[in-house]
């Protein structure tokens, strides 16, 4: 228990926010790139010694400790002693290396907090749904269409009420005929005291299911946060421009091909592959168009030869 202890106390606050944070979506809801570590992942997790954020002892190396995990592996752990802000921790880290790495380490942080901010609200809408599900009446439009019919009959045959017992014909008593007609009134109704005793019945978990919707918009405002913390997200967004994962994976890809050298390329060619594919479809739209028109005007014409 001890050692449990110890091992807990030397993580940091910042990796221990991050565990709790992308511990909150299940993994069903998570894709491979969802669990994709970021430069604040590798920093949070302590495995990114810089001297910004880092012990360093006076012969110049940096503090560290050997984490064996529970499948056997062994890492070094660089302790964090200095925290310092996700921006921070970027233009540290991405200043010790070259194009076109730097722009690519920088779109793959997009990408993943793309995906984890996408699939986190994709859970957090499923857990609405849920809580809506109990808190619902669940009580049919067709149903209330038959109550009150239902009920407006029950009224008008009020007054009818002994017939059945006061003539020759009738098989029921008085007493039976009046249960039969408060027993169609109780089977109109009650379901709806059954639907609230229900919704009543639920309220802890629905509660609950409260309570978890905190902590997931939480999460996804975390996410959020980082996402917003690069510069070029920021500056898309203002711009109106795609902030989403296939957009970064995209600019990724013209990196690794050579078509790009640095972010600024890679978003430049993007949009502008963007803007020719839009140009494309739009043109091939018009080519449709015409080409119903034109048989639209054949049609009329051979419709004009026949009068």
């Amino acid at each position: 228990m001890e050692g449990e202890f110890y091992m807990k106390s030397i993580f940091s606050q910042e990796e221990k926010e991050l565990d709790y944070f992308l511990g909150l979506v299940p993994e069903d809801f998570k894709s491979a790139s969802f669990n994709d570590w970021t430069i604040w992942d590798a920093y949070a997790r302590g495995r990114l010694p810089n001297k910004r954020w880092s012990e360093v002892f006076d012969n110049g190396e940096y503090h560290s400790m050997e984490i064996i995990t529970k499948d056997g592996k062994t890492y070094k752990y660089y302790p964090i002693a200095n925290p310092q802000p996700y921006l921070t921790v970027i233009q540290e880290h991405v200043s010790t290396l070259e194009e076109p790495e730097r722009s690519r380490e920088l779109l793959i942080d997009a990408a993943i907090w793309s995906k984890r901010i996408k699939e986190t609200t994709d859970y957090l809408y499923s857990v609405h749904s849920k809580y809506v599900d109990l808190i619902h009446l669940k009580l049919s439009g067709f149903g209330w269409v038959i109550r009150l019919l239902g009920s407006l009959f029950l009224i008008l045959y009020m007054p009818r009420l002994g017939e059945f017992s006061s003539s020759g014909l009738g098989v029921f008593s008085r007493p039976f005929e009046y249960s039969v007609w408060i027993g169609l009134w109780l089977a109109l109704w009650s379901p709806i005291y059954f639907a609230f005793q229900r919704v009543k019945k639920d309220k802890p978990k629905a509660e609950q299911l409260i309570n978890h919707k905190d902590e997931i918009i939480d999460a996804r405002n975390y996410f959020i946060e980082k996402f917003n913390s690069l510069p070029f997200v920021n500056a898309r967004q203002q711009a109106g421009l795609d902030v989403h994962f296939n957009a970064f994976i995209y600019m990724i890809n013209l990196i690794d091909q050579g078509r790009a050298q640095n972010l600024g390329q890679a978003q430049n060619l993007y949009e502008e592959l963007k803007r020719n594919e839009q140009l494309n479809h739009q043109f091939q739209e018009l080519q449709r168009q015409v080409s119903y028109n034109n048989k639209l005007t054949t049609i009329n014409t051979f419709t004009n030869l026949m009068k």
